[in-house]
């Protein structure tokens, strides 16, 4: 028996690998922010990097709401960790994630979609819009990682029947482009069919490097 592939028309593979690296913090895994902690607490034993969780939904959490860098702290304080809505829209970081990024009380005033505690003034944490300091502040997985993330994402690609995908993303650039590269150089780690959808922003540095349209 043949059967024919499927072709996802539109995903995000680059950010389901790296999903696939973190704390998986949906509502499949846990349902209240005592269980992100207690997950995250686990991740610590670990790794001494980063801590870096994902997938929450402050709708199906038995506290209905979105947890604050207080909580975060008492799953980990000396280290930075990052907890990412499912939307990838907004985040909530601990204390010291807060501090090697740069937000304190003096500049969270001043920075859109900073998520302030009226009771103290200070930060509580959560960053909405997922802003440019964030994204910057945050280091990278590591090459290693972001290739066993594609390995997990592709398995999962797999036994869904998906053969070939289309990546949506508005803020594709370059650099999506050659991860696709240097993924797909690595014999049967992603060996489906990618389309790529280019943003706006990134085309005269695709024409440079040569990549065209055709």
């Amino acid at each position: 028996t043949i059967t024919p592939g499927v072709n996802d028309a539109h995903c995000h593979p680059v950010s389901y690998a790296i999903t696939k690296m973190q704390i998986d913090c949906s509502p499949a895994s846990v349902d209240s922010i005592d269980g992100i902690k207690s997950a995250i607490r686990e991740r610590a034993f670990e790794t001494s990097a980063w801590l870096r969780g994902a997938m929450y939904n402050e709708t199906h959490l038995k506290e209905k709401r979105h947890p604050t860098r207080q909580d975060l702290d008492e799953a980990i304080s000396d280290r930075p960790a990052i907890l990412v809505h499912y939307s990838g829209a907004s985040c909530v970081l601990n204390t010291e994630a807060l501090k090697r990024i740069g937000i304190t009380r003096e500049t969270a005033a001043a920075m859109p979609g900073i998520g302030i505690d009226p009771a103290t003034g200070e930060p509580n944490g959560q960053i909405y819009g997922m802003n440019d300091l964030v994204r910057k502040g945050v280091p990278p997985l590591t090459n290693e990682e972001l290739m066993e993330g594609f390995r997990l994402a592709a398995a999962n690609y797999w036994s869904n029947g998906i053969t070939s995908i289309q990546d949506t993303g508005w803020d594709n650039g370059l650099g999506h482009w050659r991860t696709y590269q240097s993924v797909q150089s690595i014999q049967g780690l992603f060996p489906f069919r990618v389309t790529m959808l280019l943003g706006y922003d990134a085309l005269e540095a695709a024409e440079e490097a040569g990549l065209t349209m055709d």
